[in-house]
């Protein structure tokens, strides 16, 4: 057998592996391909996974339950004349307007916030002093209206540098804590829902 002929053999045979083998990556490619589009696929939806864990989360409105007699309420509320009519049957509140003489706007002596006391979708009041001339030594007035039908109805009145909501319930109203300072030292009074208003816990 001539070298001629051996050489035209592994020509043959050389060019024959190299078809194989491209048909082979020809089959493979496709596949290739698809994991190619996957890809994006799969980096897109991490990206809006990321994307929205990034977005800024809007805050639900928390009701506010602790009230400091020289700190501010986040939202007031209005006053209704008829409660303003009430708190003036207070002494304090009646010297105090006297103090700043007529044509005084009452509702600006006051600082007011909704609150649903007991669960029943009626936005109930809870009223602090604002004005320095209703302040006492270590202490000033604080008010709560219960919502009726037909108006509101005080039921409770206490004096303290701060007053909180507490989560617990007594007649389906939550109990009050009313903070202070006794003999230079911290204090606090828990009052509960009784007989149609507010009592001191004894």
């Amino acid at each position: 057998m001539s070298v001629k002929y051996k050489l035209s053999v592994l020509l043959l045979f050389a060019a024959a592996l190299f078809v194989s083998c491209a048909r082979a990556q020809t089959k493979v490619e496709p596949n290739a391909a698809k994991t190619q589009n996957d890809s994006p696929k799969a980096a897109t939806e991490i990206k809006n996974v990321q994307s929205e864990s990034e977005m800024p989360q809007t805050d639900s409105v928390e009701v506010q339950t602790v009230f400091d007699l020289e700190g501010t309420v986040k939202k007031e509320a209005k006053i209704p004349d008829a409660v303003i009519a009430v708190l003036k049957s207070d002494e304090r509140v009646d010297d105090c307007f006297r103090e700043k003489g007529e044509g005084i706007n009452e509702a600006e002596l006051f600082s007011a916030s909704e609150i649903d006391l007991n669960a029943d979708k009626k936005p109930d009041l809870i009223i602090k002093a604002k004005d320095a001339c209703l302040f006492g030594a270590n202490q000033g007035p604080f008010w709560v209206f219960y919502k009726m039908r037909d108006g509101y109805q005080k039921i409770l009145s206490a004096s303290g540098l701060q007053l909180k909501v507490l989560p617990a319930k007594t007649n389906s109203f939550n109990k009050i804590e009313i903070g202070k300072v006794v003999g230079m030292k911290p204090a606090s009074e828990i009052y509960s829902f009784r007989k149609g208003e507010y009592r001191a816990v004894k």
